[in-house]
C-alpha cells in the first residue's frame, strides 16, 4: 500500500523523496508532423474567439473544433480553420471545464472547482450538450442523438474520498464505445460510467489523490487483439509517467460487471505528462510540460518512441506549460493541441501524399502485371489491394472486400507489381501511396481477367518399386514436349489423397522418355518401413509463381519392407562370474554379446559413443561383425579405464535392384536398445617400494599393497640406473608384498612394482586371459653387495682376522685351507670350517708353531644356512 494514498499529510513528503529516471528518446523513427495553423491571441482574454488556459480540445464529424476554455469557464466552438462560431458556459464560476470529448453528436464536458478547497466541490460533474451547446434534455433529444440517453449530467462529491460515481476536481474525459472514462483527480481514481445513463461501472485506483493526474486516452480495439487499453498521465509521485490499464467485461450476467485493472505503473516513465490521445493506428500521443521540455511525443503500443516535436516557447509549433494541455488526433492525420500556457490551439499535420494515377492491370497467364504513375515525392511505399470480381461487383452494394496483397514499403518510387499464382477469373485492383502510417487517396480501380490456360498431357505408366525399408523408386512416362518439370505427390491412402506435393522434379526429357525419381528417407520426407505409399505425378510449365499443371497420372503404389528385426544387446550381469553377457573387461577391452533376431541381415554394425560426465556422444566409433555373429571383442585405443561408453548394435541389410537400367542400393538397419558399460578402473598402484641388497646376486623387495582386486604383482627391472626400459623380473600372488630377486651379476639395477589383474573371457569358443596393469610404483635404484674384504694378522701363535661387509645382520663361516707347493705354484685343495657362526667382523684363531702356510676366508651365512659371497682368501705363514 502507498502510504501517501491513505495519509494525505504525507503526500508532500513523498514528493520530496521522488526520484525519476528521465528517458531520452532515440532519433525519430518517422518525420514529425508540421504546424498547419493555430489561433488564439497568445495572451489570456475573454473575448469571443480568445482563450484563457485552454485545457482540452475535441472535433466533431463535420470538422468543427470545440475547446474547453478553462480560464474563461466556458466552451467555445470554432470552424476547422479557427473561425469563432459560438460559446456557452457549463456552470457558474468557480467551476471550470477541464476536459471535453465528442461521441455520436453529443459533447461530453467534465468540470471541477478552480482549487481543491473550493466550496463548489459538490458541483464537480460530467455534463452532456448538443453540438449547439444546449444541455441535453432526455425528454427532447435532437434527431441526430441516440434515444438511449436518460440523463444530462452526473457527479458531485464532498472533499476527498467520494463514493463511487461521485467526482471531485475531475481533470480528463474520454468516450469509447458505450463508456465514459473520467480522471477523478482528487478522489485518486479513474471512474467508468455508462455514457447513456451515467451509471457507475468500474474504477481504477491511481494510488494518490490530488496528484495532478491529467489526460486520459482509450484504445478500444488494440492492435494486438487484447482487451480495451486505458492510459492516464500521472505527475509528482514515484512512478510518474503514463500508466496503463485494461478494461473488460468480467461476467455475462445482466447487467454486466466490468473491471479496470492497472497493468503498468508506469507504462512509459517520463516527467510532467499532460494530455493523451490514441490514433486510429493504435499509437499513443502525449503532451509533456516543462519538466520534459514542452513537447509532443508519439509512441507505439510497446512504449517505443516514434517521434517527438515541439519546444518551450511561444513561437509557431512551440508550447508553454499548463495543467492539462489536451491533445487529439483525427482520422485524417491531424493533431490538435491545447497550448494552455500560450492560450491558443495549434494544429499539426503529416505531409499530404498525392494519390497514384493511371493504374493498369495486364493479365499474363495466371499473373496480372500492374503499373501506375507515382505522383508523390515523399512516400515510403505503395499499398496494393485486390478484390475478387469486376469493378461493378467490387463497388456494388454487397461488394466483396478489398484486401492488401502487397506493400512496397519501405521502398519508395515503385510503380509496378506482378500479382502471380492466380486462378482463372476477374480481379479488380487499386493502389495508394503510404508514408509511415499516413495513406494517400486511392487510385482509380483497374480490372483484369485471368483466362484458363491450355492443358498439358498427363504423365502415364507410373510405377513404384520398393528398395528395402526406406527407399522407393518411382518411374513414369513423359507425354509432353514443353513441360518444365513434374510434381510428384505421395500419400498413405489411395482415396482422397490431398497431401501437398512431395517434390518438384525439374527435368525435361522430351515426349516418350521415362523419368526416374528416388524417394529416399529424409528428415523432411520420411519413409516408414512396412508401409504402402501411393504416388501420382503431374507435369507443369511456367515460372514458379505462374505455373500451369497437367492432370495427375493414375496412381501407383509400393510397400516398403519391414526393417530387419533388431538384435538384443545383452546387458552386463550382476554376477561377477558370468561370462555370457556384455562386459567391460578392462580399460582397453569390452566384450559385447547380443541375440540375433533377424534372418536377412548382411552384417551387424556396432556403434560406440564415449560419455564425459552426463554428456555422451563424443568420440563416436563404429565396428562391424559378420552376419549371424553374436559377439564382438571391442578394443579401445588408447585404453580408457573408468570411462562410460554407450553401445548399440544394428542389424543391417543391404539391397540392390535395377530400375530403368540403373542400379539402386538401399541399406536398412534396426537398432538395439543402448547398453551402458563402464570400463573398470586400473588396480591401484603399489607404493613405498623398498629394495635391500642381500648379496652380490640377490636383492629383496618390500612394498605397500593399495589395491583390493589385484591378481598379483609384477616386479620389473632395468639393467642400470639410467635405463627406462623395464622387463619382468618376478611376480607374486595377490596380497604378497615381498619378493627376493636374483641377478646374474653384481651391479646397480633399477626396479619398480605394478599390480596386475587377470580377467578371463570366452570369445569365439575359446577362453583367453586379459591382463591389466596398474600404474607403476615409484622407482628404486639398488646396487648389489661386494664380497667381504678380509685381512689377517699373525702374532705369535694367533691369527687375527678382520673383515668388512655391506651387511651387519648376518653371521659368518671362518674357513681355512692348507697351502701345498707344486711346480706350478701354491694350491689350496679344500677349505675346512674353523668356526661358525661368527658374528661381528673380527675373529682370533690360535695355531701351533709350524712352517705350514694357510689361506683363510670368511663367508656370510644366509637364513637357510647357505653361504655366499666368499671373501678373497688371505694367506697366513
Amino acid at each position: 500500500m502507498n502510504i501517501a494514498s491513505t495519509h494525505p499529510k504525507l503526500y508532500w513528503l513523498g514528493l520530496l523523496l521522488l526520484t525519476l529516471t528521465i528517458f531520452t528518446p532515440a532519433a525519430n523513427a518517422e518525420d514529425p508532423p508540421s504546424l498547419v495553423r493555430n489561433w488564439g491571441n497568445g495572451t489570456p482574454s475573454n473575448g469571443d474567439g480568445n482563450l484563457q488556459q485552454p485545457a482540452d480540445v475535441a472535433v466533431d464529424s463535420a470538422g468543427n473544433v470545440y475547446v474547453a476554455d478553462k480560464g474563461n469557464t466556458r466552451i467555445q466552438k470554432f470552424s476547422k480553420t479557427g473561425t469563432f462560431i459560438k460559446k456557452w458556459s457549463t456552470s457558474p464560476a468557480p467551476l471550470r471545464p477541464t476536459g471535453i470529448a465528442i461521441d455520436e453528436n453529443v459533447v461530453y464536458v467534465v468540470e471541477g472547482p478552480a482549487t481543491p478547497s473550493s466550496n463548489g466541490a459538490n458541483s464537480s460533474k460530467v455534463q452532456k450538450f448538443t453540438l449547439e451547446g444546449e444541455l441535453l434534455n432526455p425528454n427532447a433529444l435532437p434527431p441526430d442523438v441516440s434515444p438511449n440517453h436518460t440523463t444530462s449530467q452526473w457527479g458531485s462529491s464532498t472533499l476527498y474520498n467520494g463514493a463511487d460515481g461521485q467526482l471531485f476536481s475531475p481533470v480528463g474525459i474520454e468516450v469509447a464505445e458505450n463508456f465514459v472514462f473520467v480522471v477523478d483527480d482528487y478522489n485518486g481514481k479513474i471512474q467508468v460510467f455508462n455514457k447513456y445513463t451515467g451509471q457507475f461501472l468500474a474504477k481504477g485506483d491511481i494510488g494518490y489523490y490530488g496528484i495532478r493526474a491529467n489526460g486520459i486516452a482509450v484504445d478500444a480495439n488494440p492492435s494486438d487483439g487484447s482487451q480495451a487499453t486505458v492510459y492516464t498521465s500521472i505527475n509528482n509521485i514515484p512512478g510518474s509517467g503514463i500508466w496503463k490499464y485494461t478494461f473488460n467485461e468480467i461476467t455475462t450476467t445482466t447487467p454486466p460487471t466490468y473491471n479496470l485493472a492497472l497493468m503498468n505503473a508506469p507504462f512509459h516513465p517520463t516527467v510532467s505528462p499532460r494530455g493523451l490521445t490514441v490514433d486510429k493506428d493504435h499509437n499513443l500521443y502525449a503532451t509533456l510540460s516543462a519538466g520534459s521540455g514542452n513537447k509532443i511525443t508519439k509512441m507505439d503500443g510497446s512504449s517505443t518512441i516514434i517521434s517527438s516535436w515541439g519546444a518551450n516557447g511561444n513561437g509557431d509549433g512551440q508550447l508553454s506549460s499548463g495543467e492539462s494541455m489536451g491533445i487529439l488526433t483525427t482520422d485524417n492525420g491531424e493533431v490538435y493541441v491545447a497550448d494552455e500556457g500560450n492560450h491558443r490551439i495549434q494544429v499539426f499535420a503529416y505531409p499530404i501524399l498525392a494519390a497514384p494515377t493511371n493504374l493498369t492491370a495486364t493479365p499474363t497467364g495466371n499473373q496480372v502485371d500492374l503499373a501506375w504513375t507515382d505522383n508523390s515525392d515523399n512516400e515510403t511505399g505503395f499499398s496494393i489491394e485486390r478484390c475478387a470480381g469486376n469493378t461493378y461487383t467490387c463497388f456494388g452494394e454487397a461488394a466483396p472486400p478489398f484486401t492488401e496483397i502487397h506493400t512496397t514499403a519501405p521502398t519508395p518510387d515503385v510503380s509496378t507489381y506482378s500479382d502471380s499464382g492466380l486462378s482463372p477469373g476477374t480481379y479488380t485492383y487499386r493502389v495508394r501511396a503510404v508514408k509511415d502510417t499516413v495513406y494517400s487517396e486511392y487510385s482509380a480501380p483497374a480490372e483484369a481477367t485471368v483466362a484458363a490456360a491450355p492443358a498439358l498431357p498427363a504423365p502415364t505408366n507410373l510405377i513404384a518399386t520398393e528398395i528395402g525399408s526406406s527407399k522407393v523408386a518411382v518411374t513414369w512416362q513423359d507425354n509432353s514436349t514443353d513441360e518444365v518439370g513434374f510434381e510428384l505427390m505421395r500419400c498413405t491412402a489411395q482415396e482422397n489423397c490431398s497431401a501437398p506435393a512431395l517434390v518438384s522434379v525439374s527435368r525435361r526429357t522430351g515426349s516418350g522418355s521415362t523419368i526416374l525419381y528416388q524417394n529416399t528417407n529424409t528428415a523432411t520426407l520420411p519413409i516408414a518401413p512396412n508401409t504402402t505409399y501411393y504416388y501420382k505425378v503431374r507435369a507443369y510449365k511456367g515460372t514458379t509463381s505462374n505455373r500451369l499443371y497437367s492432370d495427375y497420372s493414375s496412381s501407383a503404389n509400393a510397400t516398403t519392407l519391414p526393417l530387419p528385426n533388431a538384435p538384443v544387446l545383452i546387458p552386463p550381469s550382476t554376477e561377477p562370474t558370468s561370462m555370457l553377457t556384455s562386459a567391460a573387461l578392462s580399460g582397453s577391452k569390452v566384450i559385447l554379446r547380443w541375440t540375433d533376431n533377424s534372418q536377412d541381415e548382411t552384417l551387424f554394425r556396432i556403434y560406440r559413443e564415449e560419455c564425459q560426465g552426463e554428456v555422451c556422444g563424443s568420440n563416436g566409433s563404429t565396428f562391424t561383425a559378420p552376419a549371424n555373429k553374436t559377439e564382438l571383442l571391442n578394443g579401445i585405443t588408447p585404453p580408457k579405464p573408468d570411462t562410460v561408453f554407450n553401445y548399440r548394435v544394428s542389424a543391417e541389410r543391404s539391397l540392390e535392384k535395377t530400375v530403368n537400367g540403373i542400379k539402386i542400393k538401399a541399406v536398412d538397419s534396426n537398432f538395439s536398445s543402448t547398453v551402458t558399460l563402464r570400463t573398470p578402473a586400473l588396480p591401484t598402484a603399489p607404493s613405498n617400494l623398498v629394495a635391500q641388497a642381500l648379496s652380490s646376486t640377490k636383492l629383496r623387495f618390500n612394498w605397500t599393497d593399495n589395491s583390493s582386486d589385484e591378481t598379483g604383482f609384477r616386479i620389473e627391472r632395468c639393467t642400470n640406473a639410467e635405463c627406462s626400459t623395464f622387463t619382468l623380473a618376478g611376480t607374486t600372488l595377490s596380497g604378497i608384498t615381498t619378493k627376493t630377486i636374483s641377478v646374474s651379476s653384481p651391479g646397480t639395477y633399477r626396479f619398480r612394482v605394478r599390480a596386475y589383474r587377470d580377467v578371463s573371457v570366452i570369445f569365439n569358443g575359446k577362453t583367453s586371459k586379459i591382463t591389466e596393469l596398474s600404474e607403476p610404483s615409484g622407482i628404486v635404484d639398488v646396487t648389489t653387495l661386494a664380497p667381504p674384504v678380509l685381512t689377517a694378522t699373525k702374532s705369535g701363535n694367533n691369527v687375527t682376522l678382520n673383515w668388512t661387509y655391506g651387511r651387519t645382520d648376518v653371521p659368518f663361516f671362518i674357513e681355512r685351507c692348507t697351502v701345498s707347493s707344486t711346480p706350478f705354484g701354491d694350491t689350496c685343495e679344500a677349505y675346512s670350517l674353523v668356526a661358525a657362526p661368527v658374528s661381528g667382523n673380527t675373529f682370533t684363531h690360535a695355531i701351533p708353531p709350524t712352517t705350514v702356510r694357510y689361506y683363510y676366508r670368511v663367508r656370510p651365512i644366509g637364513a637357510d644356512f647357505s653361504t655366499f659371497d666368499s671373501s678373497v682368501p688371505v694367506p697366513v705363514s
